[in-house]
């Protein structure tokens, strides 16, 4: 699988996990010292067969990335995984930008 695709296959995902993130930093009302609630098992379910469908495809340094999102999406921290897969797009538009 080409870098374009996989940028195409992670940009809906990014756009959840920003929501995501957005709704559990709304901690307005939340006690200070109150864990982030995990998602529900039927998202987890979903992000991990995207995730894993995504690591079979790319280069294997490219998989600590796609494991350390879900294995945080799974924790209940999505702003954290959207961070590692913003990291992978990075990394990725480098790597166009330098066949330019």
């Amino acid at each position: 699988m080409d870098e374009q695709t996989i940028l195409a296959e992670l940009a809906p995902v990014i756009n959840s996990l920003k929501t995501l993130a957005l709704v559990a930093l709304d901690m307005e009302d939340a006690h200070p010292l109150a864990l982030p609630e995990p998602p529900e098992p039927d998202k987890v379910a979903a992000y991990e067969q995207h995730m894993t469908a995504i690591a079979q495809q790319v280069n294997p340094r490219h998989r600590a990335l796609l494991n350390a999102s879900l294995r945080d999406y799974r924790g209940g921290f999505p702003d954290r995984a959207g961070k590692y897969l913003q990291e992978l797009v990075t990394s990725f538009s480098l790597i166009l930008l330098s066949m330019d």
